[in-house]
């Protein structure tokens, strides 16, 4: 789910990634499972799949009701993400593929936010003028795309969804011709540094620790990483 310049949500409209598994074909003429993988969009009506595997990637092991609760909470983030018209916003998704003589089967396995909001990002210091301070702010926001909430469903991780989530992150950064992509982590994850390090992200700070009580998770230092990258070449 987008949202364009002006604000105008368009559903869909993302190609699709898609990275078959070796030996697929010849394992399905047998009828054993064909799995492929890829990265799409989301529309509207992925956004409570998405909130599940939100919950349960970042708050594991929680019961009824309180997952539940989270589960609710992360679907209206998702839900007014995509009516704010502050910025550009796209969830994007990844899906698996099960397939064999008996059945068809589509899941909703990964999914990242990327937009340009920048709501959670250090902001310039201010200067005395108040309308160089809007500009440097504004332009700043647009030229730095924010990439959140990388999670994949437990069953399905190790098979390199979350580095297909971030490549399709920063194309659609470059789409929007931004110059820098930048992310928040938890710096005691030294798997998930290390794939963002694999990635071209380099940190550029720690938050304090008061920002995590924020992020409603008090027990999580989070660290900023940063990566530059390539805009589109101007049209002659």
């Amino acid at each position: 789910l987008e949202r364009g310049c002006r604000g105008r949500s368009v559903e869909g409209g993302s190609r699709a990634t898609t990275v078959p598994t070796p030996m697929s074909v010849r394992a399905s003429a047998f009828g054993a499972p064909a799995t492929s993988q890829s990265v799409r969009r989301a529309t509207k009506s992925d956004l409570w799949k998405v909130a599940e595997v939100h919950t349960a990637s970042f708050f594991p092991g929680e019961g009824f009701p309180l997952v539940k609760v989270r589960t609710l909470d992360r679907y209206w983030m998702l839900e007014s993400a995509i009516a704010d018209r502050t910025g550009r916003y796209v969830c994007l998704v990844a899906e698996t593929d099960a397939q064999n003589l008996l059945n068809n089967q589509r899941h909703l396995a990964g999914c990242v936010n990327v937009d340009t909001v920048g709501g959670n990002l250090p902001l310039p210091k201010r200067t005395s003028d108040p309308v160089r301070t809007r500009t440097r702010l504004r332009r700043r926001r647009e030229k730095i795309a924010y990439v959140s909430n990388l999670a994949v469903d437990a069953a399905y991780r190790r098979r390199g969804l979350a580095k297909m989530l971030m490549e399709e992150a920063e194309d659609t950064a470059k789409e929007w011709g931004c110059s820098s992509l930048a992310l928040h982590y938890d710096i005691a994850d030294e798997a998930v540094a290390g794939l963002y390090r694999g990635l071209g992200y380099r940190m550029v700070g720690i938050e304090p620790q008061w920002n995590s009580y924020l992020y409603l998770r008090p027990n999580i230092r989070f660290g900023l990483m940063l990566k530059r990258i390539p805009t589109k070449d101007k049209k002659k």
